[in-house]
């Protein structure tokens, strides 16, 4: 009898947490989207919202070769949907209190649209698969930032940029 309640008592929270992780608590919105901030990061009805499982170069990043990138995905996005009414799904908050979500517009995914074009990569921490395969093949066919001689990953340059700010680097 204790060996069974020691089972239920320690396996009760596990089953909780699949089920919470099974139940979709996906919450949408629509709004114009106001301002493109840069690659994964825009404003819809005054709300910030971070593209989920993206990570696109920061605005002043650059490739090896000197194409300006982080631009370069700024500017794609903002000619894809800034000024036009998007759809806004999204689970969670993220740091900075920021909506973090798939973005449709004419029931598109944006976020898999910026990766599969090439003006994004692939969030390694993301459970999304269908974004490592559009990576992969933005990668094969040189599209967007993969037709460059090569760049930092957005987080590194990041770390690196902010390394050299405090005097690390």
């Amino acid at each position: 009898m204790i060996k069974r309640s020691l089972v239920i008592f320690l396996c009760f929270p596990a089953f909780c947490l699949f089920v919470v992780d099974a139940t979709p608590f996906e919450r949408s919105f629509s709004g114009i989207c106001e301002r493109v901030l840069d690659g994964d990061t825009i404003i819809v009805s005054g709300r910030r919202i971070r593209l989920k499982g993206i990570d696109a170069p920061e605005s002043d990043q650059k490739s090896y070769d000197g194409f300006m990138i982080g631009l370069w995905s700024t500017k794609y996005l903002r000619e894809m949907i800034e000024g036009k009414v998007v759809e806004v799904r999204w689970r969670t908050r993220g740091r900075y209190n920021r909506f973090i979500a798939d973005i449709y517009y004419q029931n598109r995914n944006i976020n898999h649209l910026m990766v599969r074009e090439g003006m994004a990569m692939y969030y390694s921490f993301s459970k999304d698969t269908k974004l490592k395969a559009y990576q992969y093949e933005a990668q094969l066919l040189k599209k967007g930032i993969y037709g460059t001689f090569g760049f930092d990953r957005p987080s590194y340059f990041r770390r690196k940029k902010a390394a050299s700010k405090s005097g690390l680097l």
